[in-house]
């Protein structure tokens, strides 16, 4: 594949954030010259239903919206499936894959995050499977009997899920987190506590404060151990989180930190190379989820069609997918000063709010239980402030 002068804009990655970016492109421009570069298959998916379709055992297909070649024709894009991103030569505008050079107009690097290694001793740690995508998705199905006991390490947002999803599919499930409580990233401690008890009355076996240190193949399975509990189980999943690959960045000496560090218009430090999804740090934050990505896309498409658009973010709040324990959480920004109150918790469920120390104004918050029903209301509590300009 010799360098092409009609690559046009090059898009590096298949996900839901590529995708968003090419319809916003094609609503803008119907005839500009598009290219999706994907190391996968480039079938359409949807990434969240990944931790939550082992309850009633879908198979893989059933989670593929649309194939490679209907997505492509449909956007009229150019799709290169199974191709490797290696390198970008940004003084020649070219990109370099393992198929060959690509000449383009802009570049977006659309790569989504990769998890990260499991760092265990054993022998057996390698063999942990991370679902992050549709071919992890395929390799555990493939693992998973119907009786298979599952270890899964890392009680953030996939970790609950999954534990919960497929204990509801009727797997022994234990679940190891080094932290004390689920989700202590995102969640307030009383709300993490409700996740905790719902996962334990489903019958998940909570290791909390006890960091697995050993993942160990026996017969016919694996000893998962943190110090002197240990676990025997059938699979071993890793969800201990997602870091960004520096590879790629790195061949054109893109500045990156937690992610990619773009400006407010997603341009990377590299002229006509921009960044947007997962892998993207703006003013100082990863925005891993949906509705970022949405708003992301609208802003570049944009950009890319010559009107320089800043991201603004909304509030956007995050549906945890625990059915035992309906959530939903509206963090607050992490430079807010403040502090959270329970402002209900009774048979309908949990309303806590993240009030401002010097005003009282509510800057976040999280419903659980029938309270998500609250959404609309205490977005329009939060909707008073101006919205958080990235």
């Amino acid at each position: 594949m010799p360098p092409e002068s009609d690559a046009g804009i090059v898009v590096v990655g298949c996900g839901h954030a590529a995708l968003s970016l090419v319809r916003e492109l094609r609503r803008r421009d119907a005839r500009r010259a598009l290219t999706i570069v994907t190391a996968d298959s480039g079938d359409v998916y949807s990434k969240p239903a990944l931790s939550t379709a082992h309850a009633d055992q879908r198979p893989v297909q059933a989670l593929v919206s649309q194939n490679a070649a209907a997505m492509a024709e449909a956007l009229d894009v150019r799709l290169l499936v199974h191709t490797r991103a290696l390198s970008i030569d940004v003084p020649s505008r070219l990109l370099h894959t393992d198929r060959g050079m690509l000449r383009y107009e802009a570049l977006v690097l659309a790569t989504g995050a990769s998890p990260r290694p499991l760092q265990v001793s054993g022998d057996g740690g390698a063999d942990a499977i991370a679902v992050n995508s549709l071919d992890d998705y395929r390799r555990l199905r493939a693992r998973l009997g119907l009786d298979a006991r599952v270890a899964v390490i890392g009680a953030g947002l996939v970790g609950c899920e999954l534990a919960l999803d497929l204990r509801t599919g009727g797997h022994a499930v234990a679940l190891f987190d080094s932290a004390s409580r689920p989700l202590h990233r995102l969640l307030p401690d009383f709300a993490s506590q409700r996740i905790a008890g719902a996962l334990a009355r489903a019958g998940v076996a909570l290791h909390l404060g006890q960091a697995p240190d050993r993942v160990v193949r026996g017969p016919g399975g694996y000893r998962v151990g943190a110090g002197a509990i240990e676990e025997e189980v059938d699979v071993v999943i890793s969800a201990i989180g997602l870091h960004v690959e520096a590879g790629l960045p790195g061949s054109a000496d893109i500045a990156t930190a937690a992610g990619i560090v773009t400006d407010d218009c997603l341009r990377t430090s590299a002229p006509h190379v921009f960044a947007l999804g997962d892998c993207v740090q703006i003013d100082g934050r990863l925005q891993p989820f949906l509705l970022p990505i949405m708003h992301g896309a609208r802003a570049l498409a944009a950009t890319l069609c010559g009107t320089p658009t800043a991201v603004h973010y909304p509030p956007m709040p995050v549906t945890i997918k625990t059915p035992a324990c309906p959530t939903l959480m509206c963090a607050p920004a992490p430079a807010d000063a403040g502090r959270w109150v329970v402002e209900a918790d009774d048979s309908d469920g949990l309303r806590g709010v993240f009030l401002a120390d010097a005003s009282d104004d509510v800057l976040g918050f999280v419903l659980q239980g029938g309270r998500i029903r609250e959404r609309a209301a205490m977005l329009t509590r939060l909707t008073q402030r101006s919205p958080v300009v990235a």
